[in-house]
């Protein structure tokens, strides 16, 4: 294991990845792991920086010398055009997502469809709720780096507002309202999960960061109602999920295994727990809003 926390070391890493020796390869920032994809991406910006320090010194006609050691953790993406972005193509298949509140059911209604194309995949999925609200995503693609996603919203408050989500090898590019598309700033780095709001998304998203190592950026559209202006924009930050344990469900052929994971991050404290099957759907979700809330939410088939 390869501990890094400068650019003072940058050599020993780059030794490794020249060599393609990755998989015992784990850095660690903040006492986080990360994976060989984020090494990657620290060596790309770790060797940006060194580059301006020798072009500083280029420009001046002398050598740099006593160059600082800055922590690695500290370098920061000004732009999501620089990061990798990744959407989790869900499993093929359809269902509801039944809402209770308390034990009793709710007007919230969501239903899927996932189909497997001749090129990759199609999605489509709509959640409704009181107040004429409606959430709707139809997303396709080729692959989790080629894809691209149209969210959706209006309610009787609020103008329909759309927003298009494209991803092109890896880069992200967002259109809101038939607008160009306009950069955010994102102080994160590596390889982040794009999840467009529906709890199809959700388990892949849960999944996707527990094998990044318990953490990793997740790209969440932000649904504030009380803020119009900001409906469906991005919103980059770090997210954690863990395993808790697994169980059984069903019996003969119709047996399966229930993942119990806990997903830390946004509107989410370590009380709310997931469950996502074989296929990485989310099957179950609980989640204590308010001391006197319990919002409990499953898959129907």
């Amino acid at each position: 294991m390869l501990a890094l926390v400068g650019v003072g070391h940058v050599g020993m890493l780059l030794a490794k990845v020249l060599e393609g020796d990755l998989d015992e390869l784990v850095l660690r920032v903040g006492g986080q792991a990360l994976t060989a994809r984020a090494v990657q991406d620290m060596v790309v910006l770790t060797l940006r920086l060194l580059l301006r320090i020798w072009a500083h010194g280029a420009k001046g006609n002398a050598c740099v010398t006593n160059v600082p050691t800055y922590p690695t953790a500290a370098l920061r993406v000004s732009s999501m055009s620089e990061l990798e972005f990744i959407l989790p193509c869900p499993a093929p298949g359809s269902g509801s997502y039944r809402y209770t509140l308390n034990g009793e059911p709710t007007e919230v209604e969501e239903h899927f469809e996932v189909a497997a194309t001749r090129d990759g995949w199609s999605l489509e999925s709509t959640r409704t709720a009181p107040g004429s609200t409606r959430l709707h995503a139809e997303a396709s693609g080729t692959g989790d780096r080629d894809s691209t996603c149209t969210l959706t919203f209006s309610s009787d408050d609020i103008a329909e507002t759309i927003a298009l989500y494209e991803l092109a090898g890896g880069s992200l590019t967002v259109s809101m309202n038939g607008e160009a598309p306009r950069g955010i700033e994102a102080d994160v780095y590596g390889a982040a999960v794009l999840s467009p709001l529906l709890r199809v998304f959700q388990g892949p998203t849960v999944a996707e960061t527990i094998r990044a190592g318990g953490r990793r950026p997740v790209l969440i559209p932000r649904l504030d109602p009380g803020d119009p202006a900001s409906l469906l924009t991005p919103l980059v930050e770090i997210r954690t999920a863990e395993p808790l344990g697994a169980q059984a469900v069903g019996e003969g052929d119709a047996e399966t295994l229930w993942r119990h994971c806990r997903y830390v991050g946004g509107n989410y404290d370590d009380q709310a727990d997931f469950w996502l099957d074989e296929r990485d759907r989310l099957v179950r979700y609980r989640f204590p809003q308010a001391e006197n809330q319990l919002w409990e939410v499953e898959l129907v088939e």
